[in-house]
């Protein structure tokens, strides 16, 4: 299997939606997905993304992905009685509305107006890498999955409130910050605001103590586990978004070079064959 753009996959190739701008660039083919909210797609819910999952991952060894009759395409992951639920690893909005947030004079960074973000100084002197970050952000090698319980909730609603100083706005639903909490909860039973919420929501069921009891204490089951690996140093968190003496435009842009590195990394991992895994 080679890389992918969901995005295309999903809407071209197999539900066929006339109005998706297929020979738009990838700004305007990702504005029309998170806006026009055509057809209920989710990309790192669809069934071509669990099924990455499901070879990828060790722990899904024989088993399926399967849809629930009110979400037919939102596709999940039952393993040993814990449900798993898809996630995107790095928010691709919220990179998009600190550039907008930057160039905007006033009001709420809350959506993006595709025009005048396209006559912006740093769009149209960074086209190629904004596009190329949104091809990587809806590759595979951006797509996880997460535990959860239609009754207790799930950890990716743990990670849309986690955020981190940005420019002009925090940087909401940030990866960097979810995993070095997720980190210090495996590796010390303790957690912090939102995340503590949820886990303690989770916990009420007795299932997701297996996930847990994985994990605790071995984060390099957790990051072979999921291909992980492009996004630590070690055992630690990789820290992506850094604000620097060098300024937003530099700031921004080697977020977007690290994280496309990272993620390009992750894909290769994800199509490694089960039995190559074995022996990394």
């Amino acid at each position: 299997m080679n890389e992918m753009f969901i995005l295309d996959e999903l809407y071209i190739n197999k539900y066929g939606i006339e109005s998706y701008p297929k020979d738009g660039d990838l700004l305007d083919k990702f504005i029309y997905y998170k806006y026009k909210k055509v057809g209920g797609i989710d990309p790192d819910a669809s069934e071509e993304v669990m099924n990455i999952h499901l070879k990828s991952n060790l722990l899904f060894a024989g088993f399926q992905a399967y849809t629930e009759n009110y979400a037919w395409r939102k596709y999940q992951i039952k393993c040993n009685d814990i449900c798993y639920r898809g996630d995107t690893i790095f928010n691709c909005m919220e990179l998009l509305l600190q550039i907008a947030g930057h160039y905007r004079k006033e009001g709420k960074n809350q959506k993006i107006d595709i025009d005048s973000f396209k006559k912006t100084e740093f769009y149209t002197e960074n086209r190629k890498l904004i596009n190329k970050f949104i091809y990587w952000c809806y590759n595979p090698g951006n797509m996880c999955v997460v535990p959860y319980s239609s009754k207790y909730y799930s950890l990716n609603y743990a990670k849309e409130y986690l955020s981190q100083p940005g420019y002009k706005y925090c940087l909401k639903d940030s990866a960097d910050r979810y995993f070095r909490v997720l980190c210090d909860y495996f590796t010390s039973a303790q957690t912090i605001g939102p995340v503590e919420k949820i886990v303690e929501r989770l916990e009420k069921n007795d299932k997701f103590g297996a996930w847990r009891d994985r994990y605790h204490d071995n984060i390099g089951q957790y990051k072979d586990d999921n291909c992980f690996q492009p996004f630590f140093e070690g055992n630690s968190p990789k820290q992506f978004f850094v604000i620097t003496d060098k300024g937003f435009e530099a700031d921004i842009k080697d977020y977007m070079e690290k994280v496309i590195t990272a993620l390009k990394e992750r894909t290769k991992l994800l199509l490694v064959p089960e039995a190559q895994k074995n022996h990394l």
